[in-house]
């Protein structure tokens, strides 16, 4: 099975409004505001720190939180970026060298199996935690679980679905957690609807158990 991993970069970030715009001298309120650097990470060890504004990436502008994470996380694990921001004020250039996204725990790794059979055979998941949260640009207490490795010749990779999609229902069931995405995939032997959300933007996709890359 293929596995699919992003650049992490080690930040919690949010939306800059006018008011805290003011508080940091930033002249607009487009950006990011760093909420939290997580120790030893990437972001730590290039010395960012909370309080500073993320603007660029690579001289790509970004105006939102979820299009730097997404930035962030279109980068492979090693990868060298040049981030733009202000600190108090004051532009500030730093060269970050991506990680790649934390190891699941040991109790997640148990789980982090992928379905063997029926149509979302070749899919691993794993819990969605506040971490995974932050780094995808979702909203904290969202439900669903994240696929961490998908076989890119499963009919789910044939549908468009990759590693970082979340999968928040299956046939209009709610997905909460790995056990239940378990139950209900080992029903779905027909053509099955996935609400996922990417991004933050949720979308409908039917999966079908004849699609599926060659071999």
């Amino acid at each position: 099975m293929g596995k699919v991993e992003r650049g992490y970069l080690g930040v919690t970030v949010s939306h800059l409004s006018p008011a805290l715009a003011r508080q940091f001298h930033v002249p607009d309120a487009s950006g990011a505001l760093i909420q939290d650097v997580a120790p030893g990470s990437p972001a730590d060890k290039a010395g960012l720190r909370a309080g500073d504004i993320l603007r660029e990436l690579n001289g790509q502008r970004f105006d939102s939180p979820s299009q730097a994470t997404s930035m962030v996380t279109e980068n492979n694990p090693g990868a060298q970026v040049i981030l733009n921001l202000l600190r108090d004020g004051e532009p500030l250039k730093v060269e970050v060298t991506l990680g790649a996204y934390p190891q699941a725990t040991e109790e997640e790794a148990e789980s982090d199996k992928a379905t063997e059979s029926g149509t979302l055979r070749g899919i691993a998941v794993q819990n969605l935690t506040s971490a995974l949260c932050d780094q995808l640009g979702l909203r904290r207490g969202i439900e669903g679980v994240v696929i961490r490795d998908l076989d890119p010749k499963s009919p789910a990779a044939a549908a468009g679905l990759h590693a970082g999609d979340v999968i928040q229902e299956i046939n209009r069931q709610p997905v909460p957690d790995v056990k239940e995405f378990e139950r209900l995939a080992a029903r779905a032997t027909d053509e099955t609807l996935l609400r996922i959300n990417w991004r933050g933007n949720g979308q409908f996709v039917v999966i079908s158990p004849q699609t599926a890359g060659g071999s």
